[in-house]
């Protein structure tokens, strides 16, 4: 999703928040779940990747520029709770964009 929308979910979500993989270049976040996790997925502004895209994961320590983690993984957290993240994503969503439709079926 684009940053200017994912950001404000980052620190919504703030202890809850899983990995985040940054792409300073094109200005896109990418949440991390599990596999299948967002299928049924609608939340404005945002595109889900299935079990079979290709994500490029950044090395641990790629903090700052380019490809990097805005939040990278833990031992305890890797991946983000679906539905914690899509009430999140669509609250940012509202907050930018106005008020619109979002869910996770």
């Amino acid at each position: 999703m684009p940053f200017s929308l994912g950001r404000p979910a980052v620190d919504a979500l703030s202890g809850a928040c899983g990995a985040v993989i940054s792409d300073s270049w094109s200005r896109t976040l990418y949440f991390l779940t599990t596999a299948g996790a967002t299928a049924g997925w609608e939340v404005q502004g945002t595109v889900p990747c299935g079990a079979t895209t290709y994500v490029t994961v950044p090395p641990l320590n790629a903090t700052n520029t380019g490809l990097h983690w805005l939040r990278p993984p833990t031992c305890d957290r890797v991946g983000i709770d679906p539905v914690q993240l899509c009430a999140a994503l669509a609250a940012s969503t509202a907050l930018m964009l106005g008020p619109r439709a979002g869910r996770l079926v």
